[in-house]
């Protein structure tokens, strides 16, 4: 049953975004290092987290908790793409993962939801200039 009373809550928020180019690194010229230097990486993740103050702090993004019922809302979003010869001008291939979790305490209980998404996108340039 919903009421005005205030409820103590603790939050936490995280973010983090890694690149990886080897293409930056490598000074080898070999045919493996080549392949390697047309590869690029980059990752994304978010949390978010709203919980009822009355148990322990959650100071841990990746920890699961333990109660559903200290959950007032959580949101978690990653992000990863992979890509081959990503900054050619003539051609590249793409292959990202969205996934999205989503947990909210309503008045009626616990709700939940999660979308995963896998794309792989291709690209050509007929025309060179």
């Amino acid at each position: 049953m919903p009421t005005n009373d205030f409820a103590k809550s603790n939050y936490l928020q995280f973010n983090y975004q890694v690149s990886i180019d080897p293409s930056k690194s490598l000074l080898s010229s070999g045919s493996f290092a080549k392949f390697l230097k047309q590869l690029y990486f980059q990752s994304n993740f978010q949390a978010n987290d709203k919980m009822f103050a009355f148990h322990d702090r959650k100071l841990n993004p990746f920890k699961k908790t333990d109660l559903d019922s200290a959950v007032i809302s959580s949101d978690r979003i990653s992000t990863y793409a992979l890509s081959f010869n990503k900054f050619s001008q003539l051609w590249g291939l793409d292959l990202n993962i969205n996934q999205n979790s989503q947990k909210v305490f309503l008045s009626y209980g616990p709700e939940s939801r999660s979308f995963s998404d896998y794309m792989i996108r291709g690209r050509i340039n007929f025309n060179r200039t």
